[in-house]
């Protein structure tokens, strides 16, 4: 079944009117699939809060070895889903529209699986590919691409190679998150330093360690929200992390083009950039040198570079925790420019100017909100 609600947790509530409505394509949130569908849960209460939202899920599965395997996984999957992902479109497209499809794509199996709604795709006034992740366009058959009327990516250069291989342009949209419901800055924050996935290990390794030294008198968090004998849905996920977050004086954010080769040498902008603005916290780390990234973080102190060595960067680290009046300043300057630029509110608005179509009541509202949220916190920057 369709979900259209904003969760009574989420800012925003439920809602039906005539006009537009969204239909998302994506894994679903039921926890069996991979631990980073956790930071699109804040993506889509933003979108149910602001207009009516359909969310189109199939159970996660594990890609298929080779293209043999690749082909059969996505002939099951349209033979077990095709007909009622259809079937939900034509049930719960509005009649007067605009009817906008988002497909959401941290993969080329996300992408593929677009094709389940070929026989319903003229229901759609608007179809859009929102590029989750660094995937190469070379890989991927033109005519998926050339399906699509619009084309967003969060990786400004990865957006330049979709340019090419498609003749279309690309939408450049930064990492983002739910700032109405998640950001904060409260004083209040028991944790030291925290680290969430990537990091340069010889560097951040000895830190950790000691930090957790029982003669040093500090907190070093090392979160995972997933482990083998743990796991929760994305929704609760999410909200572990945010709050791991929210209650962190420091939080290290690396950048990622040696980390993994999926990101090709590219140094985008990630997630976890807007997560710790979001959540007050003071960033220290590598800055992503990626085209485009600059501009997302362009006031003071919005990233921190540590030292080269891990005893400098220990030193460096224990000033910055001294300096309560550093730490108050930072975490109220960085919620500000989070709810100014960086809630998915932003970049949903982004994407319907490209498509020529006015904002629905309640994006505006909640636009307004952030207005008015970072327009009180800036009143307290120095």
């Amino acid at each position: 079944m369709g979900q259209m609600f904003s969760p009574s947790w989420a800012n925003g509530t439920a809602f039906m009117q005539s006009g537009m409505k969204l239909f998302i394509l994506s894994d679903d949130f039921s926890g069996d699939g991979p631990v980073w569908m956790n930071i699109f849960w804040p993506h889509y209460t933003a979108y149910a809060a602001s207009a009516p939202t359909v969310l189109m899920s199939t159970p996660y599965q594990q890609p298929a070895p080779g293209r043999l395997g690749f082909y059969l996984q996505n002939r099951r999957e349209k033979q077990g889903h095709g007909d009622r992902l259809c079937d939900q479109v034509r049930r719960e497209k509005d009649p007067d529209g605009p009817n906008i499809l988002i497909v959401w794509a941290l993969n080329i199996r996300d992408i593929v699986r677009a094709r389940l709604l070929e026989p319903v795709w003229d229901q759609f006034d608007h179809t859009v590919l929102w590029v989750l992740d660094t995937i190469n366009p070379e890989y991927i058959r033109l005519e998926d691409l050339d399906r699509f009327d619009q084309i967003a990516s969060i990786c400004a250069d990865m957006g330049a190679d979709f340019e090419t291989r498609t003749g279309k342009t690309v939408l450049y949209m930064p990492p983002h998150t739910d700032v109405l419901q998640f950001g904060t800055h409260d004083a209040f924050r028991p944790l030291d330093l925290m680290v969430i996935g990537r990091r340069e290990e010889k560097l951040y390794n000895p830190i950790h360690l000691h930090f957790n030294q029982r003669s040093v008198k500090r907190i070093s968090a090392d979160l995972r929200t997933r482990t083998k004998n743990f796991s929760a849905t994305p929704r609760e996920e999410c909200q572990i992390l945010m709050n791991a977050y929210a209650r962190s004086k420091i939080a290290f954010c690396f950048e990622a083009s040696n980390s993994h080769p999926r990101f090709r040498g590219y140094s985008p902008l990630t997630e976890r950039w807007a997560h710790a603005w979001a959540s007050g916290c003071t960033v220290v780390g590598r800055k992503p040198t990626g085209r485009g990234a600059d501009a997302q973080m362009d006031w003071p102190e919005a990233t921190l570079e540590l030292p080269e060595t891990p005893d400098d960067s220990i030193a460096y680290l224990e000033t910055l925790l001294e300096d309560t009046e550093g730490l108050e300043r930072r975490r109220i300057r960085n919620v500000a420019e989070a709810a100014k630029r960086h809630d998915t509110r932003h970049r949903f608005q982004q994407l319907l100017t490209a498509l020529d179509i006015a904002a629905p009541e309640k994006l505006e509202q909640g636009l307004n909100q952030l207005e008015q949220m970072s327009d009180k916190l800036f009143e307290h920057v120095a």
